[in-house]
């Protein structure tokens, strides 16, 4: 699986992501064709992007061509958002069922992780682990039907 992130912290991002997520077969990448999912880290960006899946902040400013978008952010309409703060981490809402990009299905549900990042870095890989499936099986459906 390749994931292209794009944002000026995008290096930082990916050494955070592959620390807290099982990354074994994913490889992130900069910004390239053939990428299975972008995941875009800025506000703002110039230019077009494409991608079969999109992960993108809730409040960005920009083109994307993707048959899905996931979005994350603090606002009700994002798909991903920090439902509470807990001693030990966040509590994450999926507020909209998806597909992964090997076809299981994110249900909406609450998610405890117990992560001590903030929201705006811990919604970004809490994405990217659900779009991978790799945050544990109990987050998926049974069945992708």
């Amino acid at each position: 699986m390749r994931i292209s992130v794009m944002g000026e912290d995008s290096a930082n991002f990916c050494d955070e992501a592959r620390r807290l997520l099982a990354l074994e077969y994913v490889e992130l990448c900069r910004p390239s064709d053939g990428a299975d999912a972008l995941l875009l880290l800025d506000r703002e960006w110039s230019g077009s992007t494409e991608a079969p899946v999109a992960i993108i902040r809730g409040d960005a400013h920009g083109r994307v061509d993707a048959s899905v978008a996931i979005s994350y952010g603090m606002s009700p309409r994002d798909t991903l958002t920090v439902s509470g703060v807990t001693l030990d981490g966040l509590a994450l809402s999926v507020q909209r069922e998806f597909f992964t990009l090997d076809g299981r299905r994110v249900v909406i549900q609450e998610l405890t992780l117990d992560w001590s990042l903030q929201p705006d870095r811990a919604l970004p890989i809490a994405a990217l682990g659900l779009i991978v499936g790799e945050l544990g099986e109990s987050v998926y459906a049974a069945s992708s039907e």
